[in-house]
């Protein structure tokens, strides 16, 4: 599922494109399909990269953002159990990993797709 939607948000980021909300809520399975089985939904709060947000977006509340802004959904995801997903997830969280290298991590090269 992650490479599936990093495949896309790589994309959408190189297309100056952001989607800003993304949540399981969010994310489709596409019975049937070999590749890419999940596609990210719900563009309602997309828009061009670069732009500052200046209100917080109508479902998120105080425990979508740290005082940081950064999210905690990467903080409370207990799907991953490996120790290199949990660096993986650490990379995002602390911004060492973006989507120019991100699809490049080493948890997807020991990943069978």
């Amino acid at each position: 599922m992650v490479y599936s939607v990093v495949t896309g948000l790589t994309w959408l980021h190189k297309n100056s494109y952001v989607h800003r909300d993304i949540w399981l809520a969010n994310i489709l399975f596409l019975p049937g399909v070999r590749d890419y089985r999940y596609i990210l939904t719900d563009f309602e709060y997309g828009n061009a990269s670069g732009l500052k947000v200046s209100e917080r977006l109508k479902d998120w509340d105080d425990s979508t953002l740290t005082k940081n802004n950064k999210y905690t959904m990467l903080m409370n995801l207990n799907l991953v159990n490996s120790e290199i997903g949990m660096k993986f997830l650490d990379g995002l969280r602390n911004k060492r990993i973006s989507t120019k290298n991100v699809l490049d991590h080493e948890w997807f090269r020991q990943t069978t797709f």
